[in-house]
């Protein structure tokens, strides 16, 4: 085997005893595949900032990974290749060191033993395996563990990895986009102290090395209004179906009110396991905090209760124990890298509207509907071009939404530009126009065409 290590870290001092358990694991792995041929591969070292622009500029995914492949054969090609011996080129393999630094702190190993799993995981690769489904990524594991075991690096016996389908219900602004984005670590579902912030069932992706949650972020529970309420409505009492755990997320009021009593009197039917987060817990005093805590256990409906304070984030650790004891075992549905099913569009028009909440005041911001014209990077991809239109539902609205000579919707895009830089990772140009389309909230068609309540399955799971 013929391996060029090249170390394009600044931070990273690649010891010579890295370099040869590299090439140990390397070559064991291409023994237990029965490659006995010389064989040609290149490894390199590379900081997440690098290795995000590769995603970016090679697999169109604005994400940092640890570790990347890039075959030189088809995956299909490969086993006529190893019978006739002339694999030759295998590929190349790029390492996270920020990930290889931080993920053998959280498994309680060294680096060196990190990247050499990270290395025989990326050369499986390259040979054309993949984790695709729950059967290739056992055939990966094992494989993988085989040659670790071999090297005498196998690790304490993995915990049993769970996974499901998990809905947040609760009524409005009791923070369950608040959380979610806290779990995630990044800002993808919009926050606002104004009811109906959320109008859509987003799917957001959490995954560990233990677990894999579809969460799926759900409009607060309410009394229906109009055609977009009743919509709403149904969205929040479907979400329960097909999933496998239920949140129930309130805060800690004294008593519960006449949403609340509606969707817990809802749930006593619902023949799942549920769990009960009380948020906004460092809003309260602990004899408060005990007695709401006492009072929903004494319910009787919940598998646990948890206070937690998804703002400042207090709380959280305990909330995924509590997931990862609820779910059941299973495999990863979706890529570990994919955080959302929702397209950047989506959620670039999710963040607009958000600061359409925030600035604009009473009945206003719920008649707003923001769509993405265009949205396109430049070639050198470090600046996005967005045209956007925030929809009004009445003619008086229009001249509220732009503002005396534009101000208020300068104030809007300023402040959305600030997300979806941070959201997409470079420079935005956002240009904002205002639309008139009357009463649309009573209109079934435009709230269709809109996307609100459209059907949603996610992926077969047999």
């Amino acid at each position: 085997m013929i391996i060029d290590i090249d170390n394009r870290d600044k931070n990273l001092s690649l010891s010579q005893t890295r370099r040869d358990l590299l090439e140990e694991a390397l070559s064991t792995a291409l023994s237990m595949e029965g490659i006995v041929e010389e064989v040609t591969l290149s490894l390199s070292f590379v900081d997440g900032e690098e290795i995000r622009a590769l995603n970016r500029d090679y697999r169109g995914i604005d994400r940092e990974t640890d570790v990347l492949s890039f075959p030189a054969h088809e995956a299909e090609d490969i086993p006529a290749l190893k019978d006739w011996k002339c694999l030759g080129i295998l590929g190349d393999i790029v390492i996270n060191q920020d990930r290889v630094r931080t993920q053998a702190e959280d498994f309680g190993h060294s680096e060196d033993r990190e990247s050499a799993y990270l290395a025989v995981h990326s050369l499986l690769h390259l040979l054309g395996y993949d984790h695709e489904t729950a059967e290739e990524k056992e055939v990966m594991r094992t494989k993988e563990e085989a040659v670790m075991a071999r090297l005498g690096l196998s690790r304490e016996p993995e915990v049993p990895f769970h996974s499901g389908y998990v809905t947040i219900v609760g009524r409005p602004n009791v923070g369950k986009s608040t959380l979610l984005n806290a779990l995630m670590g990044e800002k993808l579902t919009i926050t606002s102290n104004k009811a109906q912030t959320t109008r859509n069932e987003i799917k957001l992706i959490y995954t560990d090395d233990r677990m894999q949650i579809i969460f799926t972020d759900t409009p607060g529970y309410q009394t229906p209004k109009n055609k977009l309420g009743e919509a709403m409505l149904k969205m929040s009492r479907d979400a329960v179906n097909g999933v496998d755990l239920v949140i129930y997320m309130t805060d800690p009021s004294p008593e519960a009110g006449r949403l609340d009593s509606l969707l817990l009197d809802y749930l006593q039917g619902v023949k799942l396991p549920k769990l009960c987060l009380i948020n906004k817990a460092d809003k309260a005093d602990d004899p408060l905090l005990f007695a709401v805590s006492d009072r929903y256990q004494k319910l009787g409906i919940f598998d646990g209760v948890i206070l937690c304070s998804a703002k400042e984030g207090k709380g959280l650790d305990l909330v995924k124990d509590a997931l990862y004891q609820a779910l059941p075992p299973g495999p990863c549905y979706y890529p570990e890298d994919m955080v959302t099913d929702r397209p950047e569009r989506f959620i670039v028009a999710e963040l607009i509207r958000e600061k359409c909440l925030n600035n604009l005041s009473q009945e206003v911001p719920h008649g707003i509907y923001v769509a993405i014209d265009q949205m396109k990077y430049r070639e050198t991809g470090d600046l996005a071009d967005i045209y956007a239109t925030i929809v009004v539902d009445r003619t008086s609205h229009k001249g509220i939404v732009i503002g005396k000579g534009g101000a208020m919707l300068k104030k809007i895009g300023t402040q959305a530009r600030k997300d979806l830089e941070n959201f997409l990772q470079c420079r935005v140009n956002l240009k904002l126009w205002v639309k008139i389309e009357k009463n649309w909230r009573q209109k079934g068609r435009l709230i269709t065409s809109f996307g609100y309540g459209a059907d949603d399955q996610g992926p077969n799971r047999s």
